[in-house]
């Protein structure tokens, strides 16, 4: 059974936002657990964040959070605390774990990371240089 249905999030709990936030970005990111990284869809393509442009995304959605009309109950500096990058941080670290964004590699059509790449992330530039341990 589904845990967001029979036990739904407190609504502006760092689960409730974290949860809003992976529906928000679902079919257009994706968190590869594999690689450790957050990937985005690219035309047919998934392409790795190495701009970390999905921080900038989550934090505009946390400051647009404090209007929703579930917020409109919070106090001044409940509102601010959404806003702060620790607050944030957690989002982003409960939604990648989130069943609507968070996937393996072969379900995007990437390469099986294997134990030794550490380091070495699928690359479309052929110039650039993997990092070793």
């Amino acid at each position: 059974m589904n845990d967001e249905i029979k036990y739904p999030p407190i609504p502006m709990s760092q689960s409730h936002i974290a949860s809003e936030f992976a529906k928000y970005v679902t079919g257009r990111w994706c968190y590869v657990h594999d690689y450790k990284r957050w990937f985005y869809l690219e035309g047919e393509e998934w392409k790795m964040d190495n701009k970390d442009a999905i921080k900038k995304i989550v934090v505009n959605f946390c400051n647009s959070a404090i209007y929703w009309p579930e917020a409109a109950s919070l106090t001044t500096s409940e509102k601010r605390r959404i806003t702060f990058y620790s607050y944030i941080g957690d989002i982003l670290y409960l939604a990648k774990c989130h069943d609507k964004i968070a996937t393996a590699s072969e379900e995007i059509g990437l390469p099986p990371k294997k134990k030794d790449d550490r380091w070495r992330y699928p690359t479309s530039n052929p110039r650039a240089r993997a990092r070793t341990c």
